[in-house]
């Protein structure tokens, strides 16, 4: 009697395993069975959490991005400075990418692209520091309440080590190797989505404590100005003036950097231009 209840038991639990299963809804983006969503288990006892009423969900889960573009007179000395705040404020630098510019380019134009993690309680302060060393002409921040799929990753999480629990006490109670390997190969998927559950919620746990900084610099002779107001006419005027006078500048130095700069050609062609010129010459005497 005990061998024909066993099976039956097995058998409800596992079909109980698989709808609760295909009941969520998979996170945007990553893969994980059974991912976070409505879980079909577990919702309608007391200690679930309501997912439709936001004010229960006290603890929210907030992504924070911030995209920063600064200009700055001296690249190292900035990045220098950026280096020291990230490590005062117990942060790390994901990426980084320096441009030193090109050889073959009249101007060296450096660049630099970060990718910077900081505690989310020190975000907000790090972004000041970085606006005091550096003039930003772009500010932009980004935010994603994660709060349900979190919650809801954490419920599934709970409702499948339940059944690995019981799935382990059958296989201890198993009386032939067919109900072994059927409680096994349930067993097998259990674990397997503990294991993906279990890296996103660490995915999730990192994005929400660290905060994302993309920092792109570029290193200028001048400041750009940031302009608050419509400016007068003779202010456009004086604007206008003052960058035409410097474009012309610009030409000359670059006429001047090309003029000695093209030398070594010059003065072979000045040679092949003297034979010339003197072979010519030696040949209307001649005549």
């Amino acid at each position: 009697m005990k061998r024909r209840i066993l099976p039956l038991m097995l058998a409800l639990f596992v079909i109980l395993g698989v709808l609760a299963g295909c009941s969520a809804k998979p996170i945007a983006g990553d893969y994980a069975p059974g991912a976070p969503g409505e879980i079909a288990e577990g919702l309608n006892s007391s200690n679930s959490p309501n997912f439709s009423n936001p004010d229960v969900l006290t603890d929210r889960k907030l992504i924070r991005k911030i995209n920063l573009t600064a200009e700055t007179e001296d690249m190292d000395a900035l990045l220098s400075q950026i280096s020291q705040r990230v490590s005062q404020l117990e942060g790390y630098i994901e990426a980084r990418n320096i441009y030193n510019g090109s050889a073959y380019s009249g101007k060296v134009h450096r660049n630099a692209k970060l990718t910077i993690r900081i505690p989310a309680d020190r975000l907000d302060q790090f972004v000041e520091q970085v606006c005091g060393i550096s003039n930003i002409i772009s500010n932009q921040e980004e935010s994603d309440d994660v709060t349900l799929q979190y919650t809801a990753a954490e419920s599934r999480l709970k409702v499948l080590k339940t059944e690995e629990e019981r799935l382990l006490a059958f296989m201890a109670e198993a009386k032939s190797v067919s109900e072994m390997l059927e409680i096994e190969k349930r067993l097998t998927e259990v674990q397997a989505e503990l294991e993906a559950l279990t890296s996103q919620l660490k995915v999730y746990d990192n994005l929400v404590d660290y905060g994302t900084v993309n920092l792109s610099i570029n290193e200028v002779e001048q400041y750009t100005e940031l302009v608050t107001e419509e400016p007068t006419l003779w202010e456009q005027i004086a604007i206008g003036f003052t960058a035409s006078m410097k474009n012309m500048g610009n030409i000359l130095k670059s006429l001047v950097v090309f003029a000695i700069s093209a030398i070594p050609y010059l003065i072979p062609l000045a040679l092949v231009g003297g034979i010339v010129l003197l072979v010519l010459k030696l040949r209307n005497r001649k005549k």
